[in-house]
């Protein structure tokens, strides 16, 4: 089943159909022709209270599909498209190894993902190549964006410490 975001309704959240029977289950990801064209596949390993972002490529925006494999994942997506009435605002979504439930986001929204179990691998795919020289960092915790993460103190690396606001980002 697939259901807009509240918020944003071009964001849609997916509740897979799984087939199971007496030999396990099997579940369809991605089809193409029915949502975004992906081209690039990604699977990242978490431990418990890594938060991975907030992230975003300027020049060359991603779609991206996002599902958990194995164990939670608390994912934030943040309106940077300019000229958006909700630029700057944000929605968030449980992504459980468990349900498999998925979520599908156009290009024009910064990302970040925090594992809330002990461990967790998230599967995503992009629309673009990913480009390090294009990224940009914001501080996961920037008070202009106000976001109710559920912990208080990530772990994060170097990178993600030392990000920039959000005002930093796109607002000069």
């Amino acid at each position: 089943m697939i259901t807009p975001d509240p918020k944003f309704p071009e964001i849609k959240l997916i509740a897979p159909d799984i087939h199971r029977d007496n030999r396990g289950w099997f579940m369809e990801i991605h089809r193409e022709g029915l949502g975004q064209r992906y081209v690039q596949t990604n699977l990242v390993y978490f431990t418990q209270r890594v938060l991975r972002g907030l992230h975003y490529q300027p020049q060359r925006p991603q779609g991206k599909l996002y599902m958990a494999t194995q164990g939670d994942i608390f994912q934030v997506l943040v309106d940077v498209r300019q000229g958006s009435p909700t630029f700057g605002k944000s929605t968030t979504v449980r992504l459980s190894g468990q349900d498999k439930n998925m979520v599908e986001v156009p290009p024009g929204f910064m990302s970040g993902s925090l594992c809330t179990t002990e461990s967790a691998t998230l599967l995503y795919m992009t629309t673009r190549f990913f480009d390090p020289e294009n990224v940009i960092k914001v501080n996961w915790n920037d008070p202009d964006l106000a976001i109710k993460w559920p912990m208080d103190y990530p772990v994060l690396n170097d990178a993600d410490k030392n990000a920039q606001s959000f005002k930093e980002a796109f607002c000069d």
